[in-house]
């Protein structure tokens, strides 16, 4: 596997987290990552593979395809904004 670029790597917040009362109001914990591998072998050269994990409180209220579509957003324009 090549190493992985910072750049590839995305952390971030779901909106509505912080609603929740038992989390603090300056809480930056991560909620979703998302990061670009790259298997270096000749079957998988040049694809790259998107890896995803949401946390979802289970006391906040959001649909898990609002989640999975951010994850997906911030992914891509991470990983392609470079050039």
């Amino acid at each position: 596997m090549n190493p992985i670029k910072p750049e590839e790597v995305v952390l971030g917040q779901y909106d509505g987290y912080k609603d929740d009362p038992t989390v603090p109001d300056d809480s930056n914990t991560p909620t979703f990552a998302s990061v670009v591998l790259r298997v270096h072998n000749e079957r998988w050269e040049g694809i790259s593979f998107l890896h995803m994990t949401v946390s979802v409180h289970i006391t906040v209220e959001m649909d898990i395809l609002e989640i999975l579509a951010l994850c997906v957003f911030f992914s891509i324009q991470r990983a392609f904004s470079q050039p």
